[in-house]
């Protein structure tokens, strides 16, 4: 855990010098609902954050998935924001443990040997209510719906891409298709689950586009 430690440290120092009253502020506006704040937040804290992150998770896609899922349970649990008073350390918190996650996720996959507990810091101020989790599950429920309803060549790309994690060439040799067709199906499909998410209201549209760019 001596990685995570350093990565809180460097973490920590990175958002402090982002004034804090700017961060409360946007916590209070992204509560309200305005995407508008979400989006300056994601534009403010995403340079700073990127390469912190991908010095412990040693990976482009680990990166891109630990930024999703900090800044859904972010937007998750924006009916908390007006209430945190260290909003900088409440969100790093996120952040590291979405980073823990990552981690212990790949270790599961790599190994069936035992896995280490969160450490106590990480449950600590734990974000993980009931209703922001039913809520994501929602979200995926929306989704998995929109996709049963695609064409099955569509289905079987997407799935190929999201669930099974193949890059285009990579599903291209397995269906024998040329890699722009399946770009082009692959495009089709996000583009109908971000239109489906989008009428739903569900998440505002950098989250969608984080959540379902190819």
């Amino acid at each position: 855990m001596l990685l995570i430690g350093i990565f809180i440290h460097h973490i920590t120092s990175v958002l402090e010098r982002i004034p804090l009253n700017i961060t409360n502020d946007l916590f209070v506006r992204i509560a309200d609902g305005e995407e508008a704040a979400f989006n300056e937040f994601y534009n403010l804290y995403l340079p700073h954050l990127t390469g912190y992150i991908y010095k412990l998770v040693k990976s482009e896609d680990a990166v891109k998935e630990v930024v999703q899922e900090s800044l859904i349970r972010l937007w998750l649990h924006r009916d908390q924001l007006p209430e945190i008073q260290h909003s900088q350390a409440w969100f790093y918190r996120i952040v590291s443990n979405e980073c823990y996650r990552y981690l212990r996720k790949s270790g599961l996959r790599m190994s069936t040997g035992s896995i280490e507990e969160t450490p106590a810091a990480f449950n600590e101020g734990s974000t993980e209510g009931p209703e922001p989790y039913l809520a994501f599950r929602e979200t995926q429920q929306v989704i998995h719906r929109v996709v049963a309803a695609l064409s099955p060549r569509q289905q079987t790309i997407y799935r190929m891409s999201r669930e099974e994690g193949m890059n285009l060439a990579e599903i291209a040799v397995a269906l024998d298709l040329s890699r722009d067709y399946v770009k082009k199906v692959l495009i089709t499909a996000l583009q109908n689950i971000r239109k489906k998410l989008t009428a739903d209201g569900r998440l505002p549209s950098i989250l969608i586009f984080l959540l379902l760019n190819y």
